[in-house]
């Protein structure tokens, strides 16, 4: 459904821009696995990312990994912050969201759920390769949150996570995620 209607988008563009070029619409191909799709939408993605006003920034990715914290809080996932690792890259914040999202996934398996898997890490992580997969773990943890029973509501002042972050800002707090995460268990 998101890719039909992001084909929906990009034909109106074309047809505003008078761009009249269509694409071959290619043959399915029944040896591509969901990993094989997962690889080519991070690429499409890529692209389209190239085309924003500002590209994402560990700060706008921090801001996602601190709402899902404050989610994993309102379920009663306590941790300690972890401590701060300096010179850290978006391969490694990307690493452990991975380690976030398959957590949560084990959560919401126990409780019975569908929960969503990543498969196919792409070998050259982009800020954006690690913005869209902290906002599948903010959804995931979303999800947990909505279905846990006297769940305490967010609020829409939270969390903080204004200013300049670096990789390894996102890097910290996805491992104090990743401990509220293990708690769970």
């Amino acid at each position: 459904q998101l890719i039909d209607a992001i084909f929906a988008h990009v034909e109106d563009v074309k047809q505003h821009l008078q761009i009249t070029d269509k694409a071959t619409e290619p043959a399915i191909d029944s040896a591509k696995k969901p990993s094989d799709v997962l690889m080519t939408l991070i690429r499409v993605n890529r692209e389209l990312s190239r085309v924003l006003e500002r590209p994402f920034t560990p700060s706008d990715v921090y801001r996602t990994v601190a709402l899902a914290s404050a989610y994993a809080t309102r379920i009663g996932a306590l941790a300690d912050t972890a401590a701060y690792e300096r010179k850290r890259k978006p391969a490694d914040c990307y690493a452990k969201l991975e380690q976030c999202l398959e957590l949560v996934g084990a959560a919401l398996t126990k409780r019975g759920e569908t929960a969503l898997t990543e498969r196919g890490t792409p070998s050259d992580i982009h800020p954006t390769d690690v913005y869209d997969l902290a906002n599948l773990v903010l959804g995931e943890v979303a999800f947990l949150h909505a279905l846990t029973a006297g769940a305490q509501p967010l609020h829409a002042f939270e969390p903080g996570g204004i200013g300049h972050r670096l990789p390894s800002h996102v890097h910290q707090l996805s491992r104090t995620l990743e401990a509220q995460l293990s708690s769970l268990r």
